[in-house]
């Protein structure tokens, strides 16, 4: 997955009047949930191959 592509999550926030600040807080939230994702997703495969 891409993380420099846009969500539908930053869609829509473009089109709403937030801070900047804010709006870059939101951002990195998302990138880092899905980097946890990952990780939960390799643990999960490391897991089951044991």
């Amino acid at each position: 997955m891409d993380l420099d592509s846009k969500s539908d999550l930053r869609k829509r926030l473009e089109g709403m009047d937030l801070p900047n600040q804010l709006r870059e807080i939101i951002f990195v939230l998302e990138d880092n949930n899905k980097r946890l994702d990952r990780i939960d997703q390799k643990l999960k495969e490391i897991l089951d191959a044991r």
